[in-house]
Parts: C-alpha cells; structure tokens; sequence
C-alpha cells in the first residue's frame, strides 16, 4: 500500500464531503488525514490516503469526474514580500531605481539589488 497526498474542492453542500469519503472507501483508500480551514478556503480540503495504486487511480478518477478533484491550482492575486533596508540614507532609492523593463517584472531582478538589501517573499 502506497501514501498519496491530493487536493479537492468539496462544494458546501450537506453530504459533499461524505460523498468524497464514500468514493475513497468504496476504492478500497484508508484515509489518514483530512485537513481544511473554512476560514482560509471554504472549498478546499487536502487528503492523504493509503491505497493500492490500481485502487487510488480509480478513485482519482471517479473524484475527478464528478468536479472534486483539484488537477491545478489558480494563480495567485498577488505576492507578498518585505523588503528589509538598513538605516541608511538612499538605499530606497537603490531599490526603486531598478529599471521595470530590467528588473522588477523580471525573474533575474533580484540580482540586481545591493547586497544591503534583504528581500524575503512567501
């Protein structure tokens, strides 16, 4: 028996989620772990299920077709960063000096800042 780990969009719906649980039981899938946040994502809900492979293709499949199943996820809105300058005066405008066609909409722009500046992202 092998571990997977999968993503769903369960619709908030009375019996949504026991319909996902009875395709994974009637596959013959242990189901290890559950986890979601209403808070955070209402739809989403992440399992983690041991299985045979033969067995959890299956119920892929079936949580595939009826619209479960998440194969991709939507890009983010946005992206968040902090970007960490010593007390220096000027080193702001270092930053904001990059050129855009060099530097900010670019994958490599980070290469372009001064070693003194700190960028962290999540």
């Amino acid at each position: 028996m092998t571990r997977f780990s999968f993503i769903t969009q369960i619709p908030d719906e009375p019996g949504a989620l026991h319909r996902a649980v009875e395709i994974m039981t009637r596959y013959g899938g242990n189901i290890n772990r559950i986890h979601y946040d209403r808070r955070i994502d209402p739809p989403t809900v992440f399992f983690e299920v041991t299985s045979i492979d033969e067995n959890y293709q299956q119920l892929r499949a079936e949580l595939e077709r009826i619209g479960y199943l998440q194969t991709s996820l939507k890009p983010g809105g946005f992206l968040r960063f902090a970007i960490f300058l010593p007390h220096q005066s000027g080193l702001s405008l270092n930053f904001y000096s990059i050129p855009p066609q060099h530097g900010r909409t670019s994958p490599s722009w980070t290469s372009m800042i001064p070693e003194d500046i700190r960028i962290a992202w999540w």
